[in-house]
């Protein structure tokens, strides 16, 4: 069986996120601007792990370096907003539940990502 007809797994995942995050995104190598990665949920919880995804792989969609973890919703919702106008990938989390929680539901970000994953995936 091919690797593109293997079911998307965990490990899969964190094939993927660690050559952005192992377990850094790092968003843009001439700069020190990392997000480390522990988990599925907190680590996700202040949109700067979307964002350094996304700008991973659109990294001419916005400017990181401005970004700060206290401006979670604008975090999200860039984030999410660049995802599907850039790359069609729909979003699958709502701003306002990412806002209100401060440990998301990992499953819930591991899917978001994994949909990512699938848009990328032969970007790597």
């Amino acid at each position: 069986m091919c690797s593109n007809c293997l079911p998307f797994t965990l490990y899969s995942m964190c094939l993927f996120c660690p050559s952005s995050c192992r377990p850094t995104i790092v968003t843009d190598p001439s700069t020190s601007q990392n997000v480390k990665i522990e988990n599925f949920s907190t680590s996700w919880s202040d949109g700067m792990a979307f964002c350094a995804l996304i700008h991973h792989f659109l990294p001419d969609a916005f400017d990181f370096s401005k970004l700060t973890p206290q401006q979670r919703r604008h975090n999200f919702t860039l984030a999410f907003r660049v995802a599907d106008e850039k790359a069609g990938i729909a979003p699958l989390l709502d701003v306002d539940d990412m806002v209100a929680m401060r440990k998301p539901d990992w499953k819930c970000v591991f899917t978001y990502v994994q949909s990512i994953y699938r848009r990328f995936k032969n970007e790597i």
